[in-house]
């Protein structure tokens, strides 16, 4: 008998193989997409991540409307390539403040850094 507590599992977890030596899935759903279901999901949550971004932080909506970003016209992984980065320079003229994506009244915690690398 091992001297370690049984691997913890999460509700739902179920093992990779039948005596549960291969490891677990802990999302079995997404753990076993398709490779076409896996880029579909992540279009979308890429679309609805940078749409709540335009839609909620003026900064990010401004930087997409310089670029020519139309979060709609976003329906393939290329695509991100085409997405403005996000500079030293910006970081230390808006953050944190200016990049809030909800009201201020909703920020339980705000992280700032020195900027040190």
């Amino acid at each position: 008998m091992s001297a370690f507590a049984a691997e913890p599992r999460a509700a739902g977890a179920v093992p990779r193989d039948p005596d549960g030596r291969g490891g677990w899935f802990w999302q079995p759903a997404a753990e076993r997409m398709s490779v076409e279901e896996l880029r579909e999901t992540q279009l979308t949550r890429l679309r609805a991540t940078l749409q709540h971004a335009r839609d909620h932080v003026p900064f990010y909506r401004r930087k997409m409307d310089e670029a020519g970003i139309v979060v709609d016209d976003i329906d393939c992984h290329g695509d991100a390539q085409d997405l403005p980065f996000t500079t030293k320079i910006d970081l230390r003229d808006h953050y944190p403040f200016g990049m809030f994506a909800v009201p201020r009244d909703q920020i339980l915690r705000v992280h700032a850094s020195s900027g040190t690398t």
